[in-house]
């Protein structure tokens, strides 16, 4: 179990790396730059996101990975990869070797796995559940770990594959409305103030501040303040 503080530091980590996306004209830089933080967090060697639109791949980025499994990934991926096919059923956690005893993968994608050394994979998927059609499918995948994977990585995998899935979807038709006291502190955490800092700079008590984050977590549907400040950008809330 994290305490607080390794908490606070990690998602305040990882807000910073979101701001550094805002200024970047690369469409894909922001994300490599988010699964650069996953990989030195969790000590893996390789790290990918895949997005699906039914079963037609329209995004494939990935950190230190062979450009020769990208190419591969848009012919063939949706149809063969074990991780892929498993996460579609049952979205969540989900390990190489579970998938590939649910899904046995062919020969020739096993051969490429092995030259693109993305062996001992973990991924997290995350499906949309507002009924559109075709279903929109996220997978955030990381693989070659350094060493075994800890509930420290299962938790940087689902908050990041979370919040990368929340921003890119498509905008909500809901009208989420948020005051202006909700509105300063998002804006806070998005420059990367912890609750401590936030309460100091907006002369409010670090408890009534957490209750503020509470009452913006029901509103936009989101568990922590990297999801809400990601909810909030992707609705134009700030």
């Amino acid at each position: 179990m994290k305490s607080p503080n390794f908490v606070e530091h990690d998602i305040v980590a990882l807000i910073q790396k979101i701001g550094e996306c805002n200024v970047s004209s690369e469409k894909n830089l922001p994300i490599r730059l988010l699964l650069d933080w996953l990989r030195e967090r969790c000590d893996a060697e390789r790290a990918m996101l895949y997005r699906f639109e039914g079963r037609v791949l329209v995004r494939c980025v990935s950190a230190n990975v062979e450009a020769a499994w990208t190419d591969y990934c848009h012919t063939a991926i949706g149809a063969n990869d074990p991780l892929i096919l498993a996460l579609r059923e049952t979205p969540g956690f989900l390990d190489w070797d579970t998938a590939c005893g649910r899904f046995p993968p062919s020969e020739t994608h096993l051969a490429m796995v092995d030259a693109c050394q993305l062996n001992s994979a973990l991924a997290y998927g995350c499906i949309n559940e507002n009924g559109r059609q075709p279903p929109t499918l996220s997978v955030l995948a990381m693989c070659a770990p350094k060493r075994e994977f800890s509930e420290e990585d299962r938790y940087h995998l689902s908050s990041l594959a979370l919040m990368l899935h929340l921003v890119a979807k498509e905008p909500p038709t809901s009208n989420v409305k948020l005051n202006d006291k909700e509105r300063d502190i998002l804006a806070w955490a998005r420059a990367g103030k912890t609750g401590w800092e936030t309460a100091k700079i907006l002369a409010l008590s670090p408890s009534t501040v957490n209750f503020y984050f509470k009452g913006i977590y029901r509103k936009l549907g989101v568990n922590n303040r990297t999801q809400a400040v990601s909810e909030a950008l992707s609705q134009g809330l700030l």
